[in-house]
């Protein structure tokens, strides 16, 4: 029932499970591009998925990279990456000008996915939400319900759909509003398992797949 809301209609998941990181300062994007094995998102609001290595060349962890200012990168990942990630960032830096911060704890995540999603969100922000005013893998910050968060174009479940990342306090008023207006579209609550369904249906890698004991071509 929840894999048909999502691919019909319009679904929402708490997705603040996630590892969330920020890494900021004049060396920022050295530090990260030196470390991440695809290119760095170039521009504010852009959004690239990559892989840290070790030092044999195998996955060390997967991270979503947004670029949020010039010398500002939130990094999204698995929720048991999360210490991984604090190591790897602490273990490598090689005297760069960075401060790394754990958010995880502090900031909260929904996602909402389908076709009804845009019309859902369109009832709860100003925000431009077309194709050509929000792109897909870009990152604005938008208001919803009088709260200033952080929308990204993007979806692990392969609809159309956007990932909101926000203070803790900000959560259920989000949460409540796109709910309000996701009602008369039919809106559901989803979780993990049927996420899970959705992102093999399209092909979508999860991070326990992408081991150690395989190569980087192996994997895809």
């Amino acid at each position: 029932a929840e894999v048909k809301a999502v691919r019909e209609a319009v679904g929402i998941m708490d997705v603040t499970a996630f590892t969330k990181v920020m890494v900021a300062g004049p060396d920022a994007y050295a530090l990260l591009d030196r470390l991440t094995a695809n290119r760095m998102p170039q521009k504010v609001g852009s959004i690239g998925l990559t892989h840290m290595l070790n030092r044999a060349g195998r996955i060390e962890l997967e991270t979503t990279v947004v670029r949020m200012a010039d010398d500002k990168f939130y990094l999204v990942c698995a929720a048991f990456f999360e210490q991984r990630l604090l190591d790897h960032l602490a273990q490598n830096r090689d005297g760069e000008d960075v401060t790394v911060t754990a958010l995880s704890a502090d900031w909260s995540a929904l996602t909402i996915n389908g076709p009804r999603s845009r019309d859902v969100l369109a009832a709860c922000t100003d925000a431009d939400l077309s194709n050509a005013g929000f792109r897909w893998l870009s990152a604005q910050e938008i208001t919803v319900a009088g709260h200033k968060i952080w929308a990204f174009r993007m979806s692990y479940a392969g609809e159309l759909g956007w990932e909101f990342h926000m203070p803790n306090a900000a959560c259920l008023d989000v949460y409540n509003a796109l709910w309000a207006a996701g009602e008369a579209h039919g809106i559901t609550d989803y979780g993990s398992f049927a996420m899970n369904v959705m992102r093999m249906e399209n092909g979508f890698k999860g991070a326990g797949e992408l081991t150690n004991e395989v190569t980087l071509a192996e994997a895809d």
